[in-house]
């Protein structure tokens, strides 16, 4: 059986956006769940699970989040929890996801997930545990009003993680100079991020006071955070 929920809504709630749906599929039979090497609950039917194999020349990435833009927000993060169980796990205010003119709202939502990563490798790998940003934008100005404006909601991006960013960096820089070939990254202002210290991860974060202190203490190390 297959059931499907609109995922998002006009900006004031009263009409069903039919551009996104998602899709909930009951399998049972000859279509019963099965373990997977991504999915433990299984692939879908007519799907094979296949485990990845690196021939030494690319480097594994794994996902980690993908961010969505919305009109509706708080009604995104709703239909998600009535749907599937998530709830908020970071709220950020406009005063924190701003760079110069352009303001967004920003909310962090997902699983509970009842496994823990126990060490680098298993958090590189482990899928268990899902995170969606939602953004909406507080500004007529912005990449966020911009794709609204341009393309409609949905998701804007999808993020992966890798073993080691820098070394994963270097390497796509290495190979666009020599083949001429590849993607660049984007040159990110850093008032994109906003201030950021200790105080402000207590107001937003649940993390303890010796984490958060070593969150910025790292930061401010690898030159991602200034002092000033």
């Amino acid at each position: 059986r297959i059931g499907e929920v609109f995922a998002f809504y006009t900006a004031d709630g009263a009409a069903a956006d039919d551009g996104t749906v998602l899709r909930f599929v009951e399998r049972a039979g000859t279509f019963a769940s099965s373990p997977g090497f991504a999915n433990p609950e299984g692939v879908l039917p007519g799907l094979a699970d296949a485990a990845p194999v690196f021939d030494g020349t690319s480097i594994p990435a794994y996902s980690d989040h993908w961010v969505s833009n919305v009109l509706d927000r708080e009604g995104f993060l709703r239909t998600l929890e009535e749907a599937l169980g998530f709830t908020p796990k970071v709220d950020f205010n406009a005063g924190v996801v701003a760079a110069g003119e352009a303001r967004i709202e920003s909310t962090v939502t997902g699983n509970t997930s009842r496994r823990l990563a126990v060490s680098g490798a298993d958090a590189l790998v482990n899928q268990s545990q899902v995170y969606l940003p939602i953004n909406n934008a507080l500004s007529p100005v912005g990449h966020v009003h911009g794709f609204l404006q341009e393309i409609g909601q949905g998701i804007q991006h999808v993020a992966s993680r890798v073993d080691d960013l820098k070394a994963f960096i270097e390497r796509v820089n290495n190979y666009r100079l020599i083949t001429g070939r590849g993607f660049t990254f984007l040159n990110i202002p850093r008032s994109y991020y906003g201030r950021l210290d200790a105080p402000l991860l207590a107001k937003h974060t649940t993390c303890s006071a010796v984490l958060r202190e070593a969150v910025c203490a790292a930061l401010v190390t690898a030159g991602g955070l200034s002092t000033t």
